[in-house]
């Protein structure tokens, strides 16, 4: 975020609380269900916490930019 790269949509700390706990969840249904989940979803979840974009990969629509608090 200091260099410019991801819009802060919040502040760091919830960004890396909120990324951390995805990490830990797809790690989790990954040991639970190996396979469930192909490389474009987790890049999508990861992207969409983070506010990117990633050429290639469609974040789902529910999941863009929001306007709640957090």
């Amino acid at each position: 975020m200091a260099d410019g790269i991801i819009e802060p949509v919040a502040s760091p700390d919830s960004l890396a609380t909120v990324f951390r706990a995805l990490v830990v969840g797809l790690e989790m249904q990954n040991r639970i269900h190996p396979g469930a989940m192909d490389i474009d979803t987790v890049t999508a979840a990861l992207a969409s916490v983070l506010n990117v974009e990633v050429a290639g990969v469609e974040v789902p629509i529910h999941s863009r930019r929001t306007t709640a608090p957090i």
